[in-house]
């Protein structure tokens, strides 16, 4: 068995070689991730109209997968541009109640650090309350808070509309009824998907979702088995992402799974974690890939300051980013400065091939050998599990 430094150097020269033929650039996070620098490298990826993808073109970039950033994509879907209207929305859904994400800080499925027994810090798997709502009151809620001055320390819960299960196409998902909004995303032949993603890939999409919600909301580090499309309607994303060869270094350990909590929704006046009965235990990336390695977050596992930095990716407005299958990405947000300060994105998943072939055999062995060699030192930083 090769020790964990040789383990760390091959890992590491891998990553390097696939960013390198990828056109991807290049830094290691500095002294070994100690420093004043920032912790992510912005990147902007190729650019390409949207008029100019064909079936054949994007086919292409499948088999060889990085981001791609699409200019004037969903230009055909005029209705769209409707939802930058004050009131609009409101306007279209009527009074048809949503199902809304509730966290404490915006970070729903996150890791969360709780007091455990004799005052000792244990670390669970947070999934967010669920409140349901009408479109009108989680548009007002997240108008006020987005309103908040970003210097303030604002302690009411964050609320995200952000249910991943196709919640544009499925109302029986239990996210509410969206179907009004889905039919703003009709193209002139009465398509709601991607014309030219769809033939390429040779199948419709899996889910059609819509996201919507203030500054303060965030997806955490992950990775999903899906070709995604996605379009910022209003406001900005930022996606920070690593490519797949690059795992062994987020610290994902199967091995050492975290407890999954709940945050129990008794507004406004609590929003406790309280363990989530019957669910398993799940592993989950420690890393926030937007602070340094020397963070209090990510010091504990040593191996990320031993990587490269991270891709920092601004979604504007008007754009749509192609991630392939399988990048890991942390998701944060930048609400627009209209009257209702939101931001509101849609994404198409699509099944990958490339997500059950011999690629991702490879990628789990890689993985598995940095996991049998595992510093045990990684984790110690007294908590417990």
């Amino acid at each position: 068995m090769p020790s964990q430094d040789q383990v760390d150097a091959a890992a590491l020269q891998l990553a390097i070689s696939a960013r390198e033929l990828l056109g991807l650039p290049v830094e290691a996070h500095e002294d070994g991730g100690f420093s004043s620098s920032a912790p992510t490298l912005p990147y902007h990826p190729p650019e390409v109209p949207a008029s100019s993808i064909t079936p054949l073109s994007f086919a292409q970039k499948l088999a060889c997968p990085s981001p791609l950033l699409i200019r004037g994509a969903l230009q055909d879907r005029k209705a769209l541009q409707q939802w930058k209207e004050p009131g609009y929305l409101v306007a279209k859904m009527g009074n048809k109640k949503v199902k809304v994400s509730v966290t404490p800080d915006g970070r729903a499925d996150d890791l969360k650090p709780l007091a455990g027994p004799g005052g000792q810090e244990k670390t669970v798997f947070a999934l967010p309350a669920e409140a349901e709502m009408t479109f009108a009151e989680l548009m007002s809620k997240v108008t006020t808070q987005s309103s908040q001055p970003s210097s303030s320390h604002d302690p009411s819960p964050v609320y995200y509309l952000q249910s991943q299960d196709s919640n544009l196409t499925d109302s029986s998902t239990g996210a509410g009824d969206l179907s009004p909004l889905l039919q703003d995303l009709l193209d002139s032949e009465g398509r709601s998907d991607i014309s030219w993603a769809s033939e390429a890939i040779g199948s419709k999409p899996e889910a059609v979702n819509v996201w919507l919600g203030g500054s303060k909301s965030q997806s955490s580090m992950h990775r999903d088995h899906y070709e995604n499309l996605f379009f910022t309607v209003r406001g900005r994303k930022t996606f920070t992402v690593f490519p797949p060869f690059e795992a062994h270094f987020l610290c994902e350990d199967p091995r050492r799974p975290f407890d999954v909590h709940r945050h129990s929704a008794d507004l406004p006046h609590n929003l406790s974690a309280t363990p989530e009965e019957g669910t398993p235990a799940t592993p989950w990336i420690p890393i926030d890939p937007t602070l340094p390695p020397d963070a209090a977050r990510n010091r504990p596992n040593r191996r990320y300051a031993k990587g490269l930095k991270p891709l920092s990716i601004e979604v504007s407005e008007g754009e749509m980013l192609f991630l392939p299958a399988g990048w890991y990405h942390h998701v944060s947000q930048q609400a627009d400065d209209r009257t209702e300060r939101v931001c509101i994105a849609v994404n198409w998943w699509y099944e990958s091939q490339a997500a059950f072939g011999p690629q991702w055999a490879m990628l789990d062995f890689i993985k598995a050998m940095g996991d049998g060699v595992h510093d045990d030192d990684d984790d110690d930083d007294g908590e417990s599990r």
